[in-house]
This record gives structure tokens, sequence and C-alpha cells, in this order.
């Protein structure tokens, strides 16, 4: 899988109605690529930065954002990895599941 996302320029993930943990979003953010992602329920709180963000269930904003994106040589640096690191993020889910 991690392999996956590293094959590609961008992930695009344009939930609709509900991401409780946005497992895949992180995924791809731990890989490396841009994430673009519904800006709303956990996602703000993993994908920082607000140009990421995609307006829900809205075909023109997900071709505008993708429009504006050029794919760099090397790994994206999202605030998000400043933040959090794998095993915390790990710890977390942890706890959500477990309810603790």
């Amino acid at each position: 899988l991690a392999r996956l996302y590293r094959d590609c320029d961008c992930l695009v993930v344009p939930s609709i109605g509900y991401e409780s943990i946005p497992t895949v979003v992180i995924e791809g953010i731990k890989s490396g690529i841009k994430v673009f992602a519904t800006g709303k329920w956990g996602i703000p709180e993993v994908l920082i930065s607000r140009d990421c963000w995609l307006k829900e269930d809205s075909v023109g904003d997900i071709v505008e954002k993708l429009s504006n994106f050029s794919p760099q040589n090397g790994r994206v640096d999202h605030e998000f990895l400043k933040r959090l690191d794998g095993d915390e993020i790990t710890s977390l889910h942890e706890k959500l599941f477990k309810g603790t």
C-alpha cells in the first residue's frame, strides 16, 4: 500500500457525509505525497493546510485544486508531520477504538 501511495503525485479523498478517523488521509501524508481531502469532520485535525481542503460534494473544487497543483520532486512536507509521528497516531487511534 505504501508503494502505491509513493507512486502517485497526489491523493484525493473527496468524502461525502462523514469521515470519523481519516486513515487514508494519514496514510497518504505519511507516505510523503500531497493530499487533498474534504475539509470536514476529523480531516482538518490531521490535514492542517486549508489549501488542501476540498469542499464537500464539489467536483469543481477538486478540478480547481488539482489544476493548481504541480507535482514536486521529493517529498511533501505537510505541517501534520511536524505535529504527530506515526507512534503517536497509532496510540491515539487505539485510544479512540478502545474508548479510553
